[in-house]
């Protein structure tokens, strides 16, 4: 899961950076011709959705859903310790609890 987590971080550090650079929608340009074929212009038509966003948002879900496998958000912190306590059924404080939890 930590594995997955770390390249699910890289896909959306990845996608955010271009993003950045090159905005969240394209300009989208027709070329114009004349009769003989020769280039005379471009035409714009309009805007499309810069695929890196479709690459972002999934790398988020996804790294919010991992996240909270590895109990890294309060509310799946939370959901650990309950599990934890309706396993034990221990006389220990919460805080002492917390500390075991976390390593410390």
């Amino acid at each position: 899961l930590v594995e997955q987590y770390a390249s699910q971080y890289e896909i959306y550090r990845n996608a955010y950076k271009h993003i950045q650079e090159n905005g969240e929608v394209q300009a989208i340009y027709k070329t114009l011709q004349d009769q003989t074929g020769q280039k005379i212009g471009k035409d714009f038509v309009g805007y499309k959705r810069n695929p890196m966003t479709q690459i972002y948002d999934s790398a988020v879900k996804n790294l919010t859903k991992l996240g909270a496998e590895l109990g890294l958000s309060p509310k799946s912190r939370s959901d650990l310790i309950k599990l934890n306590l309706d396993d034990q059924k221990d006389s220990r404080s919460v805080a002492d609890r917390m500390k075991e939890f976390l390593g410390g």
